[in-house]
Order: C-alpha cells, then structure tokens, then sequence
C-alpha cells in the first residue's frame, strides 16, 4: 500500500506526524486542539511525534506527554499566546521555535514549563522568546513572569538544555508588584518551597545563547526583573538549597539585570561563559550573581563592557577561577580628565564574596580585571554568628584600577572583613592605561589592601601602583585565637600620586586593636616619588608583640626635604627586628630643613630591639628612639650629613645599651 502523505503513520514504531491530525500548519488558525490530540495519540502508542515545517498557532494550553521532534528552528515555529507544559519523564524535545511573535504571552508558566518530578527531560536545539508582556495582559497572581522555560526546583532531576537560543522577552512597563507582575529572562527554576532535600532539581545548561532580557519602560529599582538564567525559592530551610546546576559554554547580550541570578541552590557551576553587558540605558547590573549558594564554582568567565559587579557570590565553599573582564567598549568619563577615554571598565567591583555561614572556603585565581574600581571584596561573617573557620585563598590576580585620584574614602580595590587565614600571592593591582597604552601615573584606587577584623593575612609576590595605602590591617576587635600575624614578603609598591597625603604604604593596628601576635615583612622595594606635602610614614604599626622587617629598599624617585619615615614602630610593639635596609635617591638632598623630621628607623621605643645593617641615604636622619631599652643598633650609615638620632636620652647612658658603628653623627 502506497503512502499518499509525507508521514511515518504507516511505519510502526516510527514517529507520529502531526499533519496526520489536521494540525494546520500554516499559522492561519488555532491548532491547540489538534496538536493535544497527535500528542495523546503518540503517547498511547508509545511513539514520539513528528511537527514538520510550518508555522502552529498555540492559543490554549498543551500538555507535552511524548517526545517532539522538530525540522529545526528554521522551520518548525509553534506561535504559542498560551503556555505549554511538559508533564512526562523521559521527553526530548528538539528543533522546535517557541515564539510568541513579538506580542504577549498570556501565562504565569512562561513558554514552556517542565512539571514538578518530572525527570530526564531533554530542550535541544530549540529556540525561544519573541514575548513583549505588559502588566495589563494578564493577571500573574503567582509572581513568575516572562520566562521562555521554567523548570520546577522540586524533582526534575535530570534537566537538560543544550544548543538552545533564548532570545527577546520583554515587559514595556514593569512594577515592583509581586501580584501582577514576576521576572523576565530566559531559564526559570522556581519552586514555591523545596520540602525534601533529595527532591530538588538537578539541571544542565550547556551551549545556549541569551540575548535580549529586558524591561525597556523600567526604571532603576524594578531593573531586577530582567535575568538570563534565573534560581528563586522563597523558603527560608536549609532545604531550598540542595540541588546542582551547571551552566556551561553559554553567551550572554544584553541582559538588563544578570546574565545568571541564583538565589539559594548548591552545586551551582557556571564555566566557560561570555557576558557582554547591555548597552541601554539600565546597562547590566551583574554578570553572575549567587546568593547563598552552596558549594559552587564560577571558571573561565569573559566580561565585556560596563557592569556594576563583575561576580557576585554569597555562601560557603566557593571556588572562582579565570575571570576576565576585557577592553570592549569604550567610556567616556565625567568632565575632560587628562587620561581622556578608557576601553571598557567595571563600574564597581569585579569579584564580590559575602560568606553567609561558617567553614568558608574560598579560592580565587587567574583574575583579569581591565579598568576596575575595585577588584575584590571578600566579607566573612562575624564570629558571634559563625561556626567555624574562614579560609580565603587568592592567586595570580592582574588588574588595572579606573578609579582616578580618589583621595578620601574608603576605596579599597581589595577588601576582607571578618575572615580567618587571607593569602594574597602574586596579586598585581596596576595603574590604569592611558590610550597610547602607557601607564598613567596621576591617580590610584585609594587602598590597595584593606582588612577589617582580619586574623592571618598573608601578602606575596604582589605588586601594587597605589595613591595612598598599599596594605592597611585595621582593626582587629574580634576576639581570634592566637596566632594573630600578618606577613607582608617579596612584593613591590610603586606610587603614582606625587602628593601622597598624611598616610602610609603598610600600616597595622590602631590603637584598640586587640595585639597581633607576629608582624613580618621582609624583601619589600618601594618606588615613591616625593613632595613637600608627602605623607608620613612607609611601613606604620601599632600593638604588635614581634615585628621584624627586612630586606627593605626605597627608591626616592624625586627627592625634596620632606622624606617619609620608612619605619615607625610604636612603643606598643614589644620585640622589634629590623635588618637590611637601604634607602636611595636619585638626586642630592642638599641642606636638610630638619634632622629629626623623617628618619629611616623612628620611635622604636619598646623592649628588645634590633636595629642593624641600615643605609640611610640622604634621608634626613637613621635612627631616632625615645627609651631603646635592652637592644642593639650596628653596622648603621648615612650619606651627605645624614644624622644618626637618639633622643630623650644621654648618649652616654644609651651607649652603655647598645653597640653602635655610624659614620654619622650621634645626637644629641
């Protein structure tokens, strides 16, 4: 018997055709009904259904039951004002164009919806959007929006979605009312509560490309509602946060909010992903975004353009490797500055940690930041809320800063509060460049390194172009265990800014800090030109019971007659080590204006010190201490009538304390 239609009906066990069921396909009239009725048929007969080329009205709800089978994106176009829903485990679905023809969808369950437990579904090769929602077009009594897919966090285990292209879905006015108005973007899981934890979704998201997610009649606080790939439960339990999610090889254009949004999973991964930020108005708040996501990762993530945070991740165990955020698009800055434009930026920090629980681990490396305010910020909780111990490890970091010559502030390019064991190795906070690709030297982020209730922070093989701190340990009130240390070893420090201010390169404790128990620094080099207004000190520490500090060198790259103090240790340090330490100029001093202004080694006035093996240059004055008590000074120099300074003191009493070699002057 002849076939006398393109169709497989006649084949058993091959596909059912849906122009076998009066399908229309020539997107002239309604064709739900038919449709529902191919599918029921292939699901009885335990085929899956073939939907040849044309275009398929959908003005009712379909419910999918067996596998769908399209002729490509191209061809194959369902031009749906009504949601459909997947219902049945096992279903692929492939080559298929979900569209709503640049006009509304009239649904809470978005374009497609995969049912709660329902498992092993496959998206591939499909496309989706072309939705322009107004509030006034329907009622979204459950707050969910305008997604091209919503996948239900409880039970759909087993999601994948591959090759897919999620693209134009759009609110032309949007409000903050969870009653008429959810979220716009591509992927939504969503559950209303997750009540067993082996319950929740498992997804993959590979190979999709996200363009167009936006509110074009928003305003700034209702931007929110325009994401990528969007996780939300509303539940507070631990629960809503089981789950994995993996988004992998994805590209993401002009997505107003965030290209991912997670709001409470685990196991989320997001690797090998570009993001280019959106060019409206609203621009591109996040790149990625987690909050209180568990366990996660972020690799290999591309940032172009202008955003206000690179990445985003709140939660424990989190791993962050190979961001990079690159020149794309070029900005113009407030006023005609003399560095004129720079090629793309973050317009506030490009890595942001906020640690929600306890045992934190964090590890971040291979960061690229081009043109960044800040580049990152790590935020640990308090002890009275934690349970265990934060560790922060951080690795090759290259970064140039955008902030031009702020001076006041708190403007850290890195930032870390309240965590336990911070390593910095091989970070390289640059000045930014200037168009013909120099460096350009008339300003710096303010802090390079600033810590607020930080317990063991260790800095090395960094490099930093700074303006006013390099490295500030602030306050410590936090009661930590002991040890308490802070390490600063084999790093660089160059500033850029002539006018320093009343300031320091490395600074430790204030003066209710709670006592650090060990400070070293040692094979340090400074570069930092100087003027008549130039700060006060290069290395400042209060409370400390053992600093040492060597193999230090200073570069006077211009010199004038007020030099900064390179070590000024306060008598609240108890055991002090100073050793190898040379300070050059490249100029003359000439006349000093003061031999006790600025002297290499200052107000080491606790007990046990020793000073021994220092170059003082043309620095103004050596050694300058109050009460040096059971210490020693050697092998100390100066140049061009460069004083060797104690005060307060006799000389023959201090003598009578400690050996001295100087082919200076003893003072008084």
């Amino acid at each position: 018997m002849a076939l006398t239609k393109v169709s497989y009906s006649m084949i058993a066990g091959s596909p059912a055709n849906a122009i076998d069921f009066g399908v229309d396909n020539t997107g002239a009239a309604d064709c739900s009904t038919q449709l529902q009725a191919a599918i029921d048929s292939a699901t009885a007969a335990g085929n899956s259904l073939f939907i040849g080329s044309g275009t398929f009205k959908i003005n009712s709800p379909v419910s999918i039951t067996c596998s769908i089978q399209g002729l490509g994106t191209a061809n194959t176009k369902l031009v749906q004002s009504r949601g459909i829903t997947i219902n049945t485990s096992g279903v692929i679905v492939q080559g298929v164009r979900f569209s709503c023809g640049d006009s509304v969808l009239n649904t809470e369950t978005g374009q497609v919806k995969i049912a709660d437990n329902v498992t092993n579904v496959q998206i591939l090769d499909c496309q989706f959007g072309d939705v322009v929602n107004t509030n006034s077009a329907y009622t979204d009594t459950a707050g969910l929006g305008s997604y091209c897919l919503l996948i239900s966090q409880e039970g759909c285990k087993n999601t994948i979605v591959r090759g897919c292209l999620f693209k134009k879905m759009r609110k032309t006015t949007v409000t903050n009312s969870p009653a008429t108005d959810g979220f716009t973007g591509g992927v939504f899981i969503y559950s209303t509560a997750v009540l067993v934890a082996n319950n929740a979704s498992t997804v993959q998201i590979t190979d999709c490309t996200f363009e167009d997610m936006s509110s074009p009649g928003a305003t700034v606080p209702d931007n929110s509602d325009a994401d990528a790939i969007r996780q939300y439960c509303p539940t507070t339990s631990d629960n809503e946060r089981y789950g994995s999610l993996a988004i992998c090889g994805c590209t993401f254009r002009e997505i107003v909010k965030s290209a991912v949004k997670i709001a409470s999973f685990s196991n989320v991964s997001t690797s090998d992903c570009d993001i280019f930020s959106a060019t409206s108005a609203l621009g591109t708040e996040a790149g990625i975004r987690y909050q209180y996501a568990l366990n996660s990762s972020m690799c290999d993530i591309r940032l172009y353009g202008e955003f206000s945070y690179g990445i985003v991740s709140n939660g424990s165990n989190v791993s962050v490797n190979g961001i990079y955020h690159s020149n794309s698009k070029q900005v113009v800055a407030s006023g005609t500055p003399s560095f004129g434009t720079v090629n793309g930026r973050i317009n506030n920090t490009l890595v942001i940690m906020t640690q929600a629980i306890g045992n934190d681990y964090v590890y971040i490396s291979n960061v690229t930041g081009i043109n960044c305010k800040q580049v990152l910020v790590v935020n640990g909780p308090s002890l009275t809320v934690r349970a265990g111990t934060n560790n922060v490890i951080i690795s090759n970091v290259y970064a140039t800063l955008n902030d031009f010559g702020v001076t006041s502030g708190n403007a850290s390019v890195c930032d870390f509060a309240y965590i336990e064991n911070v390593v910095l190795n091989n970070i390289n906070l640059m000045a930014p460049f200037k168009d013909d690709g120099t460096l350009n030297l008339t300003g710096i982020t303010r802090y390079g390194v600033q810590t607020i209730d930080v317990n063991k922070l260790t800095v090395q093989n960094c490099n930093f172009y700074f303006s006013n701190r390099a490295v500030d340990f602030l306050r410590n009130t936090e009661t930590w265990a002991k040890p308490q240390s802070l390490v600063v070893e084999n790093c660089q420090f160059t500033s850029v800014d002539s006018v320093f201010g009343i300031t320091r390169v490395i600074s430790f404790g204030v003066a209710a800090t709670t006592n650090l128990e060990f400070v070293q620094f040692t094979g340090l080099t400074f570069e930092v030109p100087m003027a008549a207004a130039y700060g006060k000190n290069i290395i400042q520490g209060l409370n400390a019971d053992l600093f040492e500090a060597s193999n230090i060198q200073v570069k006077h790259s211009t010199v004038n007659t007020n030099y900064a103090r390179v070590v000024e240790v306060d008598v609240s340090v108890d055991r002090s080590v100073v050793s190898n330490v040379l300070v050059t100029a490249n100029t003359n001093l000439g006349s000093l204006s003061s031999s006790t202004s600025n002297p290499v080694v200052y107000s080491f006035d606790g007990t046990n010190c020793t000073i021994d093996n220092i170059d003082g240059g043309y620095q103004d004055g050596v050694v300058i201490s109050n009460t040096f008590v059971f210490g020693s000074v050697t092998n100390v120099k100066a140049t061009n009538n460069a004083l060797f300074v104690i005060t307060s003191e006799p000389a023959s009493t201090y003598l009578n304390k400690a050996s001295i070699r100087t082919n200076g002057v003893v003072y008084p």
